[in-house]
């Protein structure tokens, strides 16, 4: 599992006698919804939540750092897909997924004398992809003899410290845990369910400038365009660094 993506592998299975051929194709792919966008509001902006600073709990699996962030300025927020929300429909396909999660954070000035702004945060968040299941024959004929499941899920725990001095910097981390079911040949042979049970760390920052804010404290003059009416320009920049974690061995 590398820095950024995960692995994906074909394998072409093929068995010699037609009587014992349990599969002849087999795709294999670790854990590929660990590079599924699992916000509603990322989505709705092309997967950018990586990079723009909001209040979204599900934004924290994108990049750890929108919790150190969040932490500055809310207590708690929750979010969700609608349970089951079809993928590629246009394929219609029978994957669904689901996606909750949930954040909280305190300012620690509300407990701390300190000369610039603080805050903690943790986090907590579940993906869950479901491919359906996959009938399993035997040699003798296409009556099934059992089924193999094709899912994908992963636990984040998560934490996060922000920091408001000028600018807003928002660092976080991710601790995720996953498990990974899906068909494959199994090391006797035969055609089964596969399970694995990896593990991975995310680490994330993002900075939130705001410039007339900035221009302001240093100046000491307040930039306003006319009377009621203030510029806004925040320019944002991270760096995330997800799925960091060893091999995938399904077993």
């Amino acid at each position: 599992m590398n820095a950024r993506h995960i692995a994906a592998a074909i394998a072409l299975i093929v068995a010699p006698d037609p009587g014992n051929l349990f599969a002849q194709i087999i795709l294999r792919v670790a854990s590929p919804e660990l590079t599924y966008s699992s916000s509603p509001r990322g989505n709705g902006m092309g997967g950018a939540e990586a990079t723009i600073p909001a209040s979204d709990a599900a934004g924290t699996i994108a990049n750890p750092g929108q919790l150190g962030l969040f932490s500055l300025d809310n207590l708690f927020s929750a979010s969700t897909y609608t349970p089951k929300t079809k993928m590629l429909p246009s394929l219609d396909l029978p994957y669904t997924m689901s996606v909750s999660a949930l954040n909280a954070g305190i300012n620690l000035q509300y407990l701390l004398s300190l000369p610039f702004n603080a805050g903690i945060g943790v986090g907590y968040s579940r993906t869950y992809v479901d491919r359906g299941e996959f009938l399993i024959t035997g040699p003798s004929g296409p009556t099934p003899i059992g089924t193999a499941a094709w899912n994908e899920s992963y636990e984040n725990y998560s934490a996060g410290l922000g920091l408001d001095y000028y600018v807003r910097l928002g660092i976080g981390m991710n601790f995720k845990q996953i498990t990974s079911r899906m068909p494959g040949i199994r090391g006797d042979g035969t055609f089964g369910e596969l399970t694995a049970t990896p593990s991975a760390t995310d680490f994330g920052i993002l900075m939130d400038i705001p410039v007339p804010d900035i221009v302001t404290g240093v100046s000491g003059m307040p930039l306003s365009i006319a009377k009621g009416i203030d510029p806004f320009l925040d320019v944002s920049l991270c760096y995330v660094k997800l799925n960091v974690g060893g091999e995938v061995k399904y077993a």
